[in-house]
């Protein structure tokens, strides 16, 4: 009996040595990945430069509500894919709370990088003290900034304010440097919309030029539409509606045309979208601000290569507007 045991004891062991002498290849493939992202965690914290945990972007724009913040789309898309990332675009629809659960979980969920446009200047500080604490991962603003941007990876826009300078210069122009006008903000307190609007104030106060109407479109024609018709029906002289944006002053345009008041109230816009450029050049709108998205994102992705290259970079950059009239149209867009 003894002996049998032995026997049994004997084989057993060679059994397990077989299995284990079968088993170590099977287990280096299975494993392999799982070493190589111990390697690469490793090889980062030894050189300091951050490992994407993925190929993919967040695009979380403010809203897409008209022309322009579409074009914004393809624009961070298109970039995207030149870049070799994939770009996945939000929608917030204006909605703070929804803007920030679009941060919140696209840095959760393993974006390599989340870019937005902010809808409030100051209500964004908790959420991006929360992820720039938790995520080492590129955090861009784009267009528009927040009151907590120094914790920011970068800002990448159109210089706004001066874009609303130009356009209020070409307005002071227009009147002579007397009149009335009504301005037309995009949304209260956002970014975006200020920094057009402060754009204003240094030709208007060159100027003897009065604001009698100041209200919000929320950057779309539908809403601007019954802002402009109660503004014209208040009896008030008016020799120009200013839009921050051509979304708004298309809407305004409606109103006008309706009102037979096309070309003798003037009208500005912002964005040059393509329905605009068309209103200046049936002489329904009297100039617009080419704001120029998709160089916006291309230095967005530069940032981001250059983060994840360990490669420095600019926290800010700006770039130029330029003032679309019926006098330059043609030879800054002549392929419309």
């Amino acid at each position: 009996m003894k002996k049998l045991l032995v026997v049994l004891l004997i084989a057993l062991m060679l059994v397990g040595f077989v299995a284990c002498s079968d088993g170590p290849a099977e287990v280096v493939k299975e494993e392999a990945p799982a070493e190589a992202a111990e390697v690469a965690e490793e090889a980062a914290e030894d050189t300091g430069v951050p490992v994407p945990p993925s190929k993919k972007v967040a695009w979380i724009s403010s809203h897409m509500q008209n022309e322009f913040v579409l074009d914004m789309a393809d624009g961070a898309t298109a970039a995207g894919e030149a870049s070799g990332w994939e770009v996945t675009v939000f929608d917030p629809d204006l909605d703070l709370n929804t803007q920030i659960s679009q941060i919140e979980n696209a840095c959760a969920q393993g974006y390599a990088a989340v870019m937005f446009d902010p809808i409030s200047f100051d209500g964004m500080t908790g959420v991006i003290e929360n992820v720039t604490a938790q995520y080492d991962i590129p955090i861009i603003t784009i267009h528009g900034s927040a009151s907590a941007q120094d914790l920011l990876t970068a800002f990448v826009a159109v210089d706004l304010k001066k874009g609303g300078e130009l356009k209020m210069e070409q307005c002071v122009k227009d009147l002579d440097g007397e009149g009335n006008i009504a301005v037309m903000i995009g949304a209260e307190g956002q970014t975006t919309a200020m920094l057009i609007t402060d754009g204003y104030e240094k030709p208007l106060a060159d100027s003897n030029i009065e604001v009698i109407f100041e209200g919000a479109g929320n950057w779309n024609a539908d809403d601007a539409t019954p802002l402009a018709e109660n503004w014209l029906s208040s009896g008030k002289d008016l020799d120009a509606i200013v839009c921050n944006n051509d979304g708004m002053a298309l809407g305004v345009r409606a109103v006008l045309a309706n009102s037979g008041k096309t070309g003798e109230i003037k009208l500005y816009g912002l964005d040059a979208t393509k329905e605009g450029r068309a209103a200046i050049r049936a002489g329904e709108m009297d100039a617009t601000i080419w704001i120029n998205t998709a160089a916006e994102f291309v230095e967005a992705f530069k940032i981001i290569d250059a983060f994840y290259a360990g490669e420095p970079f600019e926290k800010e950059v700006s770039v130029s507007p330029e003032l679309v009239t019926i006098d330059n149209i043609d030879a800054l867009f002549p392929n419309d």
